[in-house]
């Protein structure tokens, strides 16, 4: 889906067989994403997958899985994180290989715990989580508690630099 291309309702497999999503920054799903088959989805999320009518982003009820090879997870105007929800009767099979957090509008107290990024995915099948921001915050995750820690880099920020102009005036 590119090109600020909209796919108005939800996607459904219902086969044995693979699918693969991609999903560019200027795109749309309308209604989530839906597996009741044998197969795996591959997911790359870079636009909006929006939630469905029972408030999940993507659900897994068949015998097979969901992979998000890469997620991009915005902020409102707020701050508030775009949390990425799953949901279904076999979540169990879901994985995260790669979510980015964006760090435009990021109010970094809503970044706590593993939930505020992503929910009903077993902490142990989540990767790697980064920012895509200029380094300045620097996220470690523990996958045994949930929890993040956060680095900023005061070398590297805007605030840092405002810091260092308002300490040597």
């Amino acid at each position: 889906n590119t090109d600020n291309g909209i796919i108005y309702g939800n996607i459904i497999n219902q086969s044995n067989n693979d699918l693969t999503l991609k999903n560019d920054s200027s795109a749309t799903i309308t209604s989530g994403i839906t597996n009741n088959g044998n197969g795996t989805i591959f997911v790359n999320n870079q636009g909006t997958i929006s939630k469905d009518d029972k408030g999940y982003n993507l659900t897994n009820n068949g015998f097979g899985s969901i992979v998000i090879e890469d997620w991009l997870v915005t902020s409102d105007k707020d701050g508030n994180l775009d949390t990425i929800v799953v949901g279904g009767s076999n979540t169990g099979n879901v994985s995260a290989d790669n979510i980015t957090i964006d760090e435009s509008n990021l109010d970094l107290d809503n970044l706590g715990d593993i939930s505020d990024v992503i929910s009903g995915v077993d902490k142990g099948n989540i990767g790697n989580i980064t920012t895509n921001g200029s380094g300045d915050i620097n996220l470690g995750y523990d996958p045994t508690t949930g929890k993040f820690s956060k680095d900023i880099d005061l070398k590297r920020s805007i605030s840092g630099a405002t810091f260092r102009s308002l300490i040597s005036t």
